[in-house]
């Protein structure tokens, strides 16, 4: 007898085409030493990214997490279209690796069997520290880079490895709290937002590249997320705001063309709406926000 077709499954086969629009990128480990004032300007992540920073120290800003300093033995997470600035303070070495998502389906599906714990988590960007077995997996592994010419095979082997040390090495809790920018109880449907949100032009344009209906998507999202998916993107656009905001000699000028405004009445407004600050003060406020995790 032939299965019938249900609405939950039509729903899922429109989920599996909405997450064909995402990157296929493979995923890589890459080594590099930096000197001091070494600085990394403001980018878009394409990919997720793990950071093993191995010696010195450095300042991350992260969408509205400014100026965050970390050292020798932390270890960061950093989702796909993350709004990513750097700056070295001590000459840092450091291992990290870009990701588009676990290659592993139990790693996805552990990842996802965490949501209901991610949503009692305040999240606030703060690393895991790296133990004793990371600290050897993250030196052979340089090992390995520095003497074995570029191997596919070596970098997927060692991706499903990270993962399987992360699960086994520390808590639910947390690996919950690491990996909760990319957690959520439809993991591809996550994916396909943090991937695909930043380069469309509107709401209107990610809701037609979902494959969805306008309905059927609002009520996904607000069920992922928590919030309607206006509130988010709204939110989003404050996060981008205030990272821009952080970075040396910016203008008012130059947050208002990255976020899209062109009218400085409405653009002030939105500051002190938000932030309850005028452009100037938001400035001033965020390059002076500096603070160790």
């Amino acid at each position: 007898m032939e299965k019938k077709i249900t609405a939950d499954d039509k729903l899922d086969l429109k989920e599996l085409l909405a997450y064909k629009y995402t990157s296929d990128l493979t995923s890589g480990f890459h080594y590099q030493e930096l000197p001091i004032n070494a600085y990394e300007t403001s980018r878009v992540l394409e990919q997720n990214a793990i950071v093993f920073i191995i010696a010195g120290s450095c300042s991350f800003s992260y969408d509205h997490y400014v100026n965050r300093i970390f050292f020798a033995g932390d270890m960061l997470f950093f989702p796909k279209s993350a709004i990513v600035t750097g700056v070295v303070l001590e000459a840092t070495k450091f291992l990290y690796m870009t990701f588009d998502v676990p290659l592993s389906p139990s790693d996805r599906k552990y990842i996802q069997q965490q949501w209901i714990m991610a949503k009692d988590i305040t999240y606030d960007f703060t690393p895991l520290k790296m133990n004793y077995s990371i600290g050897v997996f993250v030196n052979s592994l340089i090992h390995l880079l520095h003497n074995i010419d570029d191997c596919s095979d070596l970098h997927d082997i060692k991706h499903r490895e990270v993962f399987i040390l992360l699960r086994r090495l520390y808590t639910r809790e947390q690996y919950t709290e690491f990996f909760h920018p990319i957690i959520g109880k439809s993991f591809n449907f996550k994916n396909f937002v943090l991937e695909n949100y930043i380069n469309c032009y509107n709401l209107k344009e990610l809701i037609e590249h979902s494959a969805m209906s306008r309905n059927t998507f609002m009520r996904k999202f607000k069920k992922e997320f928590g919030v309607s998916a206006y509130q988010w993107i709204l939110k989003q656009m404050c996060n981008r705001i205030q990272h821009k905001a952080s970075q040396p000699d910016v203008t008012v000028k130059e947050i208002m063309s990255e976020v899209g405004i062109d009218s400085y009445s409405h653009f002030n407004r939105i500051c002190k709406r938000y932030f309850n600050q005028t452009p100037r003060e938001l400035i001033t406020h965020c390059q002076s926000d500096i603070s160790i995790k």
